[in-house]
């Protein structure tokens, strides 16, 4: 979209560079669609039996909590409700987790620790190789704590691969989607939603084969990004980070993860832990190994619930006379234990990949893969 734009506000000068962007651009949205199209055919055949299990991860738009059809609610404040849907192709089922920002963010530890419930769930399948296609998020998907997340679970045992497919921004057309679709015009019907646990029970029952909604708690939410001080962050030497379009790793190589741009380019990168410069030479002195990211329990990323904005907990409770008894419970209920709540900095990201070098990228690791930086050995 960005491109056409550009391409039309040339008005008449030499836009012979922009067309060839915008061709290569297209190129690969479609090269990453028919990959993702291939897969569901194979996943279909294979069935849940398969050695590999391919997933699609995606978070659904902000619903807002209650929701109203009234007037004089359209400009008031809600709680804002995130739903991460990991949709099987193997199996052709939607597992969707469900909190709300008191709760949590909706950043890169989220969408990790959902993974990881996710596939606590599902341990029991026995599939050794896992693939997964996301969309082109920074903030939540595409960054360095996702890599050092599959890793810790490749270290753990019980896969012996990982591969992330990353669709083309403003191209990830996914099953997820699909269903999205189905809960949109589920919640349609409903005039009024009061609770959390009646967006829960609606989409339930969005799709024919039915919904899993797994409500996610605060102990479920674990801090990934402490994983960072365990490795030396290394990039690509030949393009950026944020340009990979497919991640491969491998438990036989525990430390490193492979990134590949196009057919042509690619490299493999090593994030154990080590120090700048020359390899010591001192001799007679024992080298220790590196600890592995599983050698240490996750700590929990939150220990109280998050602080809402004091005009939105006032809007809730001018929002609470139009509400049913149960709606109105809630909203007490949600009131009082904001006085013990804790304030934390929202880190997460947009929902497409921002420009490069745009400096109000939120998550707090971003502009660390979207410049040039020097390679560290």
């Amino acid at each position: 979209m960005e491109l056409n734009i550009n391409i039309q506000n040339e008005n008449g000068n030499d836009s012979s560079e922009l067309q060839r962007e915008l061709a290569s651009h297209k190129s690969a949205a479609e090269q990453q669609q028919a990959l993702l199209s291939k897969a569901e055919e194979d996943c279909k055949e294979e069935g849940s039996g398969s050695s590999t299990r391919t997933i699609c991860i995606d978070l659904q738009q902000i619903l807002p909590c209650p929701r109203l059809k009234n007037q004089k609610a359209y400009y008031k404040k809600k709680l804002n409700l995130y739903n991460l849907c990991i949709y099987d192709l193997n199996t052709c089922k939607a597992n969707y987790f469900l909190w709300d920002e008191t709760m949590a963010l909706k950043g890169s530890n989220e969408i990790n620790s959902c993974l990881l419930k996710g596939l606590e769930l599902n341990q029991s399948d026995g599939f050794k190789n896992l693939r997964i296609f996301a969309d082109n998020c920074l903030g939540q998907n595409k960054n360095i704590y996702v890599t050092l997340n599959c890793l810790r679970l490749l270290q753990i045992g019980g896969l012996d691969s990982i591969k992330i497919e990353f669709m083309v921004a403003g191209h990830s057309y996914m099953p997820c989607n699909r269903t999205f679709g189905s809960i949109e015009n589920k919640l349609r019907l409903n005039k009024i939603i009061d609770t959390p646990d009646e967006y829960a029970t609606i989409i339930k029952t969005a799709i024919r084969n039915g919904i899993t909604v797994i409500r996610m708690t605060q102990e479920d939410f674990f801090d990934i990004k402490m994983l960072k001080d365990k490795v030396t962050v290394r990039k690509p030497k030949k393009f950026l980070f944020t340009e990979g379009r497919t991640f491969t790793l491998s438990k036989a190589k525990p430390w490193e993860y492979h990134i590949k741009k196009s057919s042509l380019t690619s490299e493999t990168v090593s994030l154990k832990k080590g120090k700048k410069g020359p390899p010591s030479r001192a001799k007679g002195r024992p080298k220790s190994p590196t600890p592995l990211l599983s050698s240490a329990p996750l700590r929990r990323a939150y220990a109280n619930q998050l602080k809402l904005d004091y005009s939105k907990i006032e809007h809730l409770q001018q929002l609470r006379s139009y509400l049913q008894q149960t709606g109105r419970t809630w909203i007490d209920q949600l009131v009082n234990k904001q006085s013990s709540a804790s304030v934390v900095t929202d880190q997460a990201g947009e929902e497409e990949t921002p420009v490069v070098g745009d400096n109000n990228a939120q998550d707090e690791d971003l502009l660390d893969y979207a410049a040039p930086v020097p390679y560290f050995s």
